[in-house]
């Protein structure tokens, strides 16, 4: 009896427990799962115990889960087992289990206290920010909202930005907010609120991060108001061409000292000529500023008066009934375009020879790619390895049919030559050891791909990309390095018996400060061949800018181009720096847009690659550099090189790739891309098969209408085998029938062949019917549609 009793009472199974008998998380966030805890159920009896079941009750038992185990139906006598349990709240706050192990131990069952807190990764306080009513063209005082990490480790923050509807209308004044948040840390935003348009508008402040609830979101409302609208009043355009009997819309606008002008909506009055609302002979102007033109061409003024601030601004207007181009009888001492003029960057980045081919053949001779120092010269100056770029050369001029020419970019510093933590952006510890690598490359490109790389360009985008030593002017830094670097560099030309052309600063957007610096230096102003600068039309605002519509706040594409900001008027100061230089070539050191396109952002917007605007806004690009010299004498003769970004480099940015919805340049391994619609304009200005550019020519001596803001836009240029008109509308109006005089040609009884960008998707040839003038000067008309790209052509 004893020994059966001993057996089945509670004495038997009194030491079976669990440890550890509490178990916890802190900050796991909603929707993860922290990690595991092991529990251990041990029998430290001499005989074995029978386990029925093992699970959670309590007040949150669906956030915690055994995720594994080892225990079975029984453990044996002096044996553990084990069993795993992870934390995966449901929601926040401080949520608990228990774990129980059911056996025939006694008592029974074995407990475990789980528990744990439920965050949501970040937070955001204010969650929104009101503004209230702010009157156009004014600003609102800055509101904050605070960023706070709630987690259990530290979040990466990689974009705080404003999105949504009317986003042009807030900026971020203020950020605190680093790559990274530490637990528990806090980092604030700060927006300002300035409304494009009446009534309300509304955006969003997001902050994206690696935290569980990313991304956060901020509303921002605010609303506009007409009333008080201040500002200095501009017209837009501020001078247009117009053909007889047609119209053009004028538009009053007022800008404050910062940012894009805004549409006036004050009280206003238009006067032509000094004649309120014009007449028959100076054509007449509606009360919302439609202009119709008379029928004889001629000069006129427009003035618009802001009734409410009893300020006035004027427009130019010229009038014409034709199309008028002077080749000067082929003159060999018109203004040259050089051959090669266009170009792209990463042509590298096409996988096949056959589409590299169908990117040469839409007139790109050109190509733009990194020198790969920190590849080449990976431990010292004495052990390089020249296989990485040259890999790359002989990629880009496989069968080189189409003389490919190389524009090398000497960027970046090897390991061995890096301070701090710039990494490869580093300004090199010694410029003497860069220089030395610079001449080494030329002498290599040399001997190895003799009349290849033609230019070397020092740096890409010094002012964004050059890291410097604290203290430091990057700027003047950069002088050292240039300066260090080009002597030797042509010096090692010379020596080679080759060719080369050095330039710079590459910088993103033209910077005066640093040009005049440059060209003034007593060793750069004479060693320096060429001057480049890149430039992008437009950045966050371009993705809600139209063609041709004020929108979201923002100026329209086609203003943007045109007018004071656009890449002729850029073109045109940079030739005005460059005549204040000791440079040998004055004004017309040879300047380089050596990476453009419509903006920066690898985002999708209304032009870059549509297949009304993606050739229209190129095509306009090239001719408006091509027609500078012509609208302004400080203007260099020509551009000398335009690179195009890129000729694939996805998303967004690409002369061909394959056609998808959103026409995003994607370019999968594989398929066969087509050309995309900026591809065309290209092909007409520089394949031999059209206008033939890519291999040289002479501009006209001279063209009308002259370039304005706004208006047709006309080029014309001749090579050894054509004259070539280009004709460009980027307007909703169509020219019928326009009249098109070509005088002195120098061609005699040429044919005429009329080529149209169509749907940009092609380029469409017809032949044109040409009337003689006398001597070698005919006349013919065309339709010029709207928002369209066409071509005369007149050969032999």
């Amino acid at each position: 009896m004893l020994a059966v009793c001993a057996f089945s009472g509670v004495s038997a199974f009194a030491a079976v427990s669990a440890s550890p008998t509490t178990v916890s998380w802190a900050y796991v966030p909603v929707g993860n799962t922290g990690g595991q805890k092991v529990v251990t159920l041990t029998n430290s009896n001499t005989t074995a115990i029978s386990i029925s079941s093992i699970g959670l009750t309590g007040a949150n038992p669906a956030d915690f889960r055994i995720s594994s185990k080892t225990c079975g139906t029984s453990l044996n006598p002096s044996s553990s087992c084990t069993v795993n349990v992870a934390f995966a709240p449901t929601t926040t706050g401080t949520r608990t289990a228990t774990l129980n192990f059911n056996d025939n131990a006694v008592p029974s069952p074995q407990t475990v206290a789980l528990s744990g807190l439920g965050t949501v990764g970040a937070s955001v306080s204010p969650t929104s920010l009101a503004f209230g009513t702010i009157n156009l063209g004014s600003s609102s005082a800055a509101k904050s909202t605070t960023l706070k990490n709630v987690s259990a480790a530290a979040f990466s923050i990689s974009k705080v930005a404003i999105t949504g509807t009317n986003f042009a209308d807030y900026t971020i004044t203020g950020n605190t907010c680093g790559a990274s948040l530490a637990v528990n840390a806090t980092c604030s935003v700060s927006v300002v609120f300035k409304p494009s348009a009446a009534g309300a508008r509304s955006a969003t402040l997001t902050f994206t991060d690696t935290a569980s609830n990313s991304p956060q979101s901020v509303p921002l409302s605010g609303s506009g108001s007409s009333g008080g609208m201040t500002g200095t009043l501009a017209v837009y355009p501020s001078s247009a061409s117009v053909a007889v009997g047609t119209q053009q819309v004028f538009q009053a606008q007022l800008s404050k000292s910062a940012g894009s002008p805004l549409p006036d909506t004050n009280s206003l009055s238009y006067t032509i000529d000094g004649v309120s609302g014009g007449n028959s002979t100076t054509g007449t102007v509606t009360n919302l500023g439609l202009y119709t033109a008379p029928a004889v061409p001629g000069w006129h003024e427009l003035i618009i008066r802001d009734n409410s601030l009893g300020t006035t601004a004027n427009s130019w207007i010229t009038v014409y009934s034709n199309v008028t181009v002077d080749f000067g009888s082929r003159a060999a001492n018109a203004n040259p375009v050089a051959p090669g003029l266009f170009g792209a960057q990463y042509l590298e980045s096409l996988r096949t020879t056959a589409d590299l081919d169908l990117v040469l053949a839409g007139g790109i001779t050109s190509d733009r790619t990194y020198a790969q120092i920190t590849n080449v010269f990976p431990t010292s100056l004495s052990a390089p390895n020249w296989n990485p770029i040259d890999s790359t050369i002989r990629k880009v001029t496989a069968n080189n049919t189409n003389g490919v020419k190389i524009l090398m970019e000497m960027y970046q510093s090897p390991t061995w030559l890096q301070h701090g933590t710039c990494g490869v952006q580093s300004m090199p510890t010694d410029v003497n050891a860069w220089a030395s690598i610079a001449q080494q490359f030329v002498h290599h490109m040399d001997t190895t791909f003799p009349g290849v790389v033609t230019d070397y360009e020092i740096w890409n985008e010094p002012n964004l990309a050059l890291c410097v030593p604290a203290g430091d002017n990057v700027m003047t830094d950069y002088m050292k390095l240039y300066a260090a670097a080009a002597p030797l560099m042509k010096q090692q030309a010379v020596t080679d018996h080759q060719t080369i052309r050095v330039g710079g600063p590459a910088s993103a957007g033209l910077l005066p400060d640093w040009i005049t610096a440059m060209v003034n230096d007593p060793v750069i102003s004479k060693n320096i061949d060429f001057m480049s600068y890149h430039l992008y039309l437009m950045g966050v605002p371009g993705e809600t800018a139209k063609w041709d519509t004020f929108s979201n706040g923002t100026q329209s594409v086609y203003q943007a181009t045109q007018d004071i900001l656009g890449p002729a008027n850029f073109y045109e100061y940079a030739g005005t720096l460059l005549s204040s230089g000791k440079q040998p070539q004055g004004k017309n050191l040879p300047v380089y847009i050596t990476e453009y396109n419509f903006d920066w952002l690898f985002a999708k917007n209304c032009c870059s690659n549509d297949l009304t605007y993606g050739p229209l806004w190129n095509a306009l690009y090239v001719a408006d550099l091509l027609d500078t010299p012509f609208a302004y004498a400080s203007a260099p003769n020509s551009i000398g090189r335009l690179i195009y970004y890129a000729a694939s480099n996805p998303p967004y940015y690409c002369l061909v790739g394959t056609y998808d919805a959103n026409m995003d340049c994607s370019y999968p391994s594989g398929s066969v891309p087509q050309p995309y619609p900026q591809y065309f304009a290209y092909q007409l200005f520089g394949s031999p098969k059209y206008l033939g550019l890519q291999n040289g020519a002479y501009m006209a001596a001279s063209m009308s209408p002259v370039r304005s803001s706004n208006g047709l836009v006309v080029t014309a240029f001749f090579t050894p085998g054509l004259d070539a008109v280009v004709l460009i509308n980027p307007s909703q109006y169509t020219y019928t029938n326009m009249p098109v005089n070509i005088t002195n040609s120098g061609l005699t009884a040429p044919q005429g062949t009329l080529y149209r960008i169509v749907n940009g998707q092609s380029i469409q040839s017809s032949a044109v019917s040409l009337t003689s003038k006398g001597g070698t000067s005919y006349s013919t008309t065309v339709t010029i549609g709207p928002y369209s790209v066409q071509a005369i052509s007149l050969h032999p």
